[in-house]
């Protein structure tokens, strides 16, 4: 390995320790990287990316059945995405619910609240404060999300 010291986080000690025995290797992936030692605690230390090293080392053949998982994947993931969007459902609040107004500054109880989904697909509601009309919004599940 060169003369330089390769940092690493280590998660037994939880900091940045150099990397003892460090020696470059390539991933399942394709990808370069350097394995070694915490010199502290003896845990293994990974460090992803390429080291002056890697230049001498051959660069290993990533196999079909690696890029075949990955693709896999990518097309669960498509498919998990592929039905309405997040936005597009909501209901009606079957309960009267409190959400704090910053434009009024209290709690109010919301005019036209709406069971709605964020883009994360988390379950949250939205409505208007029924003194000044500013949006409130509360994160969270409410019965009106039940049925959705």
């Amino acid at each position: 390995m060169t003369d330089e010291l390769l940092n690493a986080y280590c998660v037994r000690c939880k900091t940045m320790r150099p990397v003892k025995d460090a020696h470059p290797v390539w991933l399942a992936n394709g990808r370069p990287a350097t394995r070694g030692v915490c010199p502290e605690c003896g845990a293994g230390l990974n460090k992803i990316g390429a080291t002056p090293d890697h230049e001498g080392l051959p660069k290993p053949e990533v196999k079909a059945e690696v890029k075949a998982e990955v693709k896999a994947k990518v097309e669960t993931e498509k498919a998990a995405l592929a039905g309405p969007a997040p936005a597009e459902v909501s209901a009606p609040l079957t309960q009267p619910l409190e959400a704090y107004c910053l434009k009024c500054k209290a709690a109010r109880t919301m005019a036209e609240g709406r069971a709605i989904f964020m883009a994360n697909g988390r379950p949250a509601a939205e409505g208007k404060c029924p003194e000044c009309g500013a949006r409130l919004f509360k994160i969270g599940a409410t019965p009106a999300h039940e049925g959705l």
